[in-house]
């Protein structure tokens, strides 16, 4: 069976970071990406024809859905549209992992997360067995860093994370394995040796110092001890995730605990359709 990794992370929580570490170790990536900015001078990895293609099923589903932040559920799929923009995404996504020179193929888009369903349709199709790699970072940061680049509301961004977070271990049944953000500042080692060990690699092989010193950037740690987050809900779930390493949890108990926040999430619908009216 067919490899492909799928990073996931809500945004600004980085993913990017992760992507440029995991191309140090020949995993391939698209080569048409999404130029690089003042929000992310090192670039974005992302592909720039799958970010368009997840611009139109986002619009599509916000506009089926009246909300900001769609929720997708796999009848959601079956509509003429839908079928139409899910096959010109999964054309062109094996056209490019065709093309795969490395070891794996990676895709990182942070809207993936809630867009899950409409990858794994085109993973079943095509006999690929995805490999989620998830990376966490403290949702206060997340925001802070959100509000500053792309000035965005404080409540928006905080409806923006629960609703990646919960998608992403929802539709993948919490299998996964999980980096945290301020472990590349603090513990680099551990977690990259644990993660190339994950993906299969032989660590004799790999001069792990050199990957650390070529990509981690102390500057880009910028947690500050007085970042908190309001919002209880998020805080409620980080005390959940902030305990999880690689794929040193249970997954039965993640399942369990997503579940419910997933249950709860959409019998909130009318709170994000609420703040889509005030964004």
């Amino acid at each position: 069976m067919n490899k492909m990794i799928i990073v996931l992370g809500t945004g600004r929580s980085g993913t990017s970071l992760l992507m440029q570490i995991l191309s140090s170790v020949s995993v391939d990536h698209s080569k048409i990406l999404v130029r690089e900015d003042e929000t992310n001078p090192r670039g974005f990895f992302e592909d720039d024809i799958i970010v368009k293609l997840h611009d139109e099923f986002i619009e599509y589903f916000r506009n089926k859905q009246g909300i900001a932040f769609p929720i997708i559920n796999s009848e959601d799929l079956y509509s003429n549209e839908a079928n139409l923009l899910m096959k010109k995404l999964e054309e062109y996504v094996m056209k490019e992992f065709k093309k795969n020179n490395g070891i794996f193929y990676a895709i990182k888009d942070p809207r993936i997360n809630a867009l899950l369903p409409i990858w794994q349709e085109i993973f079943k199709k095509n006999n690929i067995e995805p490999i989620y790699i998830h990376t966490i970072r403290n949702p206060a940061s997340v925001i802070k860093s959100v509000k500053k680049y792309y000035n965005i509301k404080e409540e928006i961004v905080e409806i923006m994370w629960l609703q990646r977070i919960i998608c992403s271990f929802y539709y993948t049944n919490s299998n996964m394995f999980i980096v945290h953000y301020e472990q590349w500042f603090t513990g680099p080692r551990i977690q990259l040796e644990d993660l190339l060990r994950y993906l299969g690699y032989d660590l004799s092989k790999i001069d792990i110092d050199l990957i650390i010193k070529s990509n981690i950037d102390k500057g880009l740690n910028r947690m500050c001890s007085d970042d908190k987050v309001r919002n209880e809900n998020i805080e409620y779930i980080y005390d959940f995730i902030k305990k999880m390493r690689g794929i040193n949890f249970s997954t039965k108990e993640s399942q369990y605990f997503f579940k419910r926040r997933w249950i709860d999430m959409n019998s909130h619908f009318r709170i994000l359709k609420f703040f889509l009216n005030k964004k």
